[in-house]
């Protein structure tokens, strides 16, 4: 993916933007949205009454007395003596007091407002990140490691910005047509041409500025994700990119996509700020057009009270019009993020609305018997099995080696009996049942060793048990599972004993001193089927014997499944299966060390 991509352009962004935001948000985040714009728009009707009555202050104060629709024989409402003896006063307070109500009101709303946004973001993460842990294997396989990246640390923030803008937008529209009807009434000719010299004025700065906007918003996500890969496998292959002197190109391609971020936050920090400048300098134009033009049409009488009308209104209307035009700078920003997030959850990356965390499974008791009958199984792209009719029963307690060439089938036979795929044909049973009868219980009862260990930059404790809460970790069952794979003296050498930070690579570990870490960590959760992945494949003779002797070792209750390049690392099995292009060519005791025949 560049990090150049043509902004979508629309004239009904805004309603675009709006109606994206308003499917990717949780239904609660939604009514929660809808109540505010409500209280809002009851709130915009304090300030459109003070500015109706300023029309009769600014014409008692010209005239000195209350006007004839106010008093007299015609006058629209019947107020008390003491209104009509002191107009300026009683109206004068009655604007007070409403702008009062409503800058309190005001008030109330920016951290109701700012309540609802921040919400509406922990709520979107959440989705995001549950629908994220519970997409099949396969689709997470497919999915750019970026991704969830760009739509957490940018994709969201950019929404919830545009969320907290749009809550007040509503109000700012109604606001902002009842100052037009207000300026109206007071002289529609002065009034309809101050209403068109500012949509014109306003709405050809937006235009202009639109394109820079949605440009700068395009590439802000593209650049974030590339950035954030830059810096990942930058990570992963540092010292092999050390060592062939390649490490500045990924430094220098995450410093380019860093300054395309600079670049595109460059632009939206300065258009945003532009429009007030750009507002009030066509604001106060508009005033000093209305008064000459007042001055043309009706005589130089009518100045003052026009201008007053005028300048009433635009303080009252200005802060709106600023937040009206952040609010459509914001939806061409935030559309190509928006279409992110979209398109992330279209693909199933999205918890639905209103998911909760599922209840903790509770593993088995004890092992269970699993059964492959003619099982095969073919990628989603792929035009010819990987495995082919294999029929395999796993005893309760029973270790099963599975030994073969690169490409043959082993990681795929795992990750069937991990349940991280399904079978193309066939069947898989566990205890008698369709595994995917009871998946979670079946996967909460593994314990798992990949070929890499890969380690934490964190305390040995969080290392053993990732994903644990910090307070929920049992330091005594840590430190006895450590001692189970022969890690008790290391433990023991340690400072802070299991609260030694570990640093990336294990750089206090050696290689087999971290595959019994990964042992440790697969075996902290109780698990009844251990599953071995390669984890001899670069260790030494010593090693190897080393780690196959705690294997060996450990409990009869635990299942284990162990696959191996190397004869002697499944020698410890109870029975030894050879794959050949995914087929189970032959099978034999654990103690036959070489290749097995049929």
């Amino acid at each position: 993916m560049t990090t150049r991509e043509k902004p979508r352009r629309g004239t009904f962004v805004v309603i675009r933007a709006a109606s994206t935001l308003y499917a990717l948000i949780d239904r609660d985040d939604r009514r929660r949205s809808l109540l505010l714009m409500v209280f809002n728009l009851i709130n915009t009707l304090f300030d459109i009454v003070a500015l109706l009555l300023i029309i009769p202050l600014v014409t008692t104060l010209s005239s000195g007395t209350a006007p004839s629709y106010l008093s007299g024989p015609n006058a629209i409402v019947s107020l008390p003596s003491w209104v009509l003896s002191n107009p300026v006063v009683a109206i004068g307070g009655a604007v007070a007091l409403l702008f009062i109500i409503r800058a309190g009101l005001g008030t109330l709303q920016l951290w109701w407002s700012g309540g609802v946004a921040h919400r509406a973001e922990v709520d979107l993460v959440w989705r995001l990140l549950n629908g994220s842990a519970t997409i099949s294997y396969s689709d997470h396989l497919d999915r750019d490691s970026g991704e969830i990246f760009r739509a957490v640390t940018d994709s969201v923030v950019r929404a919830m910005n545009l969320l907290g803008l749009g809550l007040s937008a509503a109000g700012d529209l109604i606001l902002t047509l009842g100052i037009g009807a207000v300026i109206i009434a007071v002289n529609p000719v002065v009034g309809g041409l101050l209403i068109v010299y500012l949509a014109v004025a306003i709405g050809g700065w937006t235009f202009v500025a639109r394109a820079r906007v949605q440009r700068a918003g395009a590439v802000m996500g593209t650049a974030t994700q590339a950035r954030f890969k830059a810096l990942q496998q930058g990570a992963l292959l540092a010292r092999e990119l050390r060592l062939n002197g390649r490490a500045h190109s990924y430094a220098m391609h995450a410093v380019d996509q860093s300054g395309d971020v600079a670049s595109a936050r460059r632009m939206i920090d300065f258009i945003i700020p532009a429009n007030r400048y750009v507002l009030e300098t066509v604001v106060i134009l508009g005033i000093v057009l209305s008064g000459a033009v007042a001055s043309v049409t009706s005589g130089s009488a009518s100045v003052l009270p026009t201008l007053a009308v005028m300048l009433a209104a635009m303080f009252r209307g200005l802060p709106a019009l600023y937040r009206m035009m952040q609010f459509t700078n914001q939806c061409d920003y935030t559309m190509p993020a928006l279409d992110a997030l979209r398109e992330y959850a279209a693909s199933g990356g999205l918890a639905a609305s209103g998911a909760e965390p599922g209840r903790p499974v509770q593993p088995p008791a004890t092992a269970p018997r699993i059964a492959f009958t003619n099982v095969s199984f073919r990628y989603p792209r792929g035009h010819t099995d990987v495995l082919t009719d294999i029929t395999l029963t796993i005893e309760p307690g029973m270790r099963l080696g599975i030994k073969g060439s690169s490409g043959a089938g082993k990681s795929t036979l795992l990750e069937l009996l991990l349940g991280l795929r399904e079978p193309t044909t066939g069947t898989i049973t566990v205890a008698s049942r369709p595994l995917s009868d009871d998946m979670a219980r079946h996967q909460r009862g593994i314990g798992y060793v990949p070929q890499t260990v890969p380690l934490l930059d964190d305390t040995v404790a969080a290392n053993i048990a990732p994903g644990w809460d910090a307070d929920e970790v049992d330091h005594n069952q840590v430190r006895a599972v450590l001692v189970r794979v022969g890690l008790g003296a290391w433990l023991d050498g340690l400072p802070n004993g299991t609260s030694t930070v570990l640093g990336p690579g294990g750089p206090r570990m050696s290689g087999g001193q971290q595959l019994r870490l990964g042992l440790a960590r697969a075996l902290y959760a109780g698990p009844v089927i251990l599953v071995i992945d390669e984890v001899t494949a670069h260790l030494d003779p010593v090693a190897t014997d080393e780690i196959v002797a705690v294997l060996d070792g450990l409990d009869r209750s635990i299942t284990q499944v162990a696959v191996a390049h190397d004869p002697v690392a499944v020698a410890y099995c109870d029975l030894v299966i050879d794959l050949t292009g995914g087929r189970i060519a032959a099978s034999a005791p654990g103690d036959v060390v070489g290749p097995i025949t049929a």
